[in-house]
């Protein structure tokens, strides 16, 4: 037996340094350490007494079944149950042993991170190429430049290449412009830069300041053309027109020609008195006298139909005193014609009482 001791103790003690530390341990049950209770039942804290070997196979027994037990809870080796070890602690930990971290899901979460970024890229991917701001469409008839900024913006927000403006520009058009969709070869159909060019030859073609400027010198206010209109239509001639002058220059320029293109004369008058700085203070006068002139109507309007009104009746008051004066008129017209008419038949009774009493004078 004193053979034996050695060897299971070297056995224990071989097994005992394959457990963690108590900060890493596994958490164990309290009747699975050794214990004051262990100690009385394995004689050295009884009073019996006992031979030195007895005492030793009563040790080994017990730590036998304490190791067994211990067994029994240990859990197998796996290596993704080590992530949160750092560099210098993982050599003090002895293979076979489990090491339990407070932050496993924290680990998990950051063993799927890699997943989630793929899919959060993969999903803005998808939503580069996706529409979020739908272009509105071209016929021609409007402004190909304001289009044109309109359709650039849109491409900024949803994150177009130049081949996916190519495509949208071109589904984009109708009408007149999409006349020259079609004129142009296939291959550059959904070319972004040649339909561009395409377009602007035939909407806006450049090199043509001064048609610009005749178009300047003859615009006029037309009947149903509101004044914010009239000024952002002088205001686009004028950039077409002289796009190389600084821009207080082409604004003196813009307020010149909107004083020129009113039709009211009156208004032109009292815009120059007014001495605007440039072409929205010039704007803004023209609308503040536009109010004021409405607003005047407006009051000379309502005094003329109180004025008419009051004629109206005035009108009305003597037709009826004229109609009661006519009425009594007739009746005393009808009164001597009745009169007239009884005398009548009066006279024509004494003419045939007379006729009658000569014929019986003569028979």
């Amino acid at each position: 037996m004193a053979k034996l001791f050695p060897d299971e103790m070297d056995e224990f003690m071989s097994k005992m340094n394959g457990l963690e530390n108590p900060s890493q341990s596994t958490p164990r049950l309290p009747s699975h350490r050794l214990s004051y209770d262990f100690m009385e039942e394995s004689g050295y804290a009884s009073g019996r007494p006992s031979t030195e070997s007895e005492l030793i196979d009563c040790d080994i027994r017990k730590l036998k079944e304490q190791l067994e037990q211990l067994e029994s809870f240990k859990e197998p080796t796996e290596d993704r149950l080590y992530p949160n070890l750092l560099d210098d602690n993982k050599d003090d930990v002895p293979s076979g042993v489990t090491v339990r971290s407070k932050y496993r899901s924290t680990d998990t979460k950051r063993n799927n991170e890699p997943i989630m970024k793929t899919d959060d890229k993969n999903l803005r991917q998808n939503n580069s190429t996706s529409v979020r701001v739908k272009p509105a469409t071209y016929e021609g008839t409007s402004s190909w430049l304001d289009f044109k900024s309109h359709f650039e913006a849109c491409s900024s927000i949803n994150n177009w290449s130049e081949q996916d403006k190519g495509l949208y520009l071109a589904v984009a058009l109708r009408g007149q412009a999409q006349g020259i969709l079609g004129d142009l070869p296939i291959d550059k159909q959904q070319n972004y830069k040649a339909l561009v060019n395409a377009l602007e030859q035939r909407f806006a073609p450049p090199n043509q300041t001064e048609l610009y400027r005749v178009q300047l010198t003859e615009r006029r206010q037309k009947a149903s053309e509101s004044l914010p209109e009239l000024g952002q239509s002088i205001r686009r001639l004028i950039n077409q027109a002289y796009p190389t002058v600084p821009e207080d220059v082409r604004d003196t320029l813009a307020k010149q020609y909107f004083i020129e293109a009113l039709a009211d004369s009156e208004m032109r008058i009292r815009i120059k008195q007014s001495r605007p700085h440039g072409l929205n203070d010039a704007l803004r006068v023209a609308v503040e006298l536009e109010t004021y002139n409405r607003a005047e109507k407006q009051l000379k309007d309502g005094r003329s139909y109180l004025r008419q009104a009051s004629q109206t009746e005035e009108k009305e008051s003597h037709i009826d005193r004229n109609e009661n004066s006519d009425h009594i008129a007739l009746t005393e017209l009808m009164s001597k014609m009745e009169q007239k008419l009884q005398e009548l038949q009066n006279d024509i009774r004494e003419l045939k009482n007379d006729s009658n009493s000569r014929q019986i004078e003569r028979t």
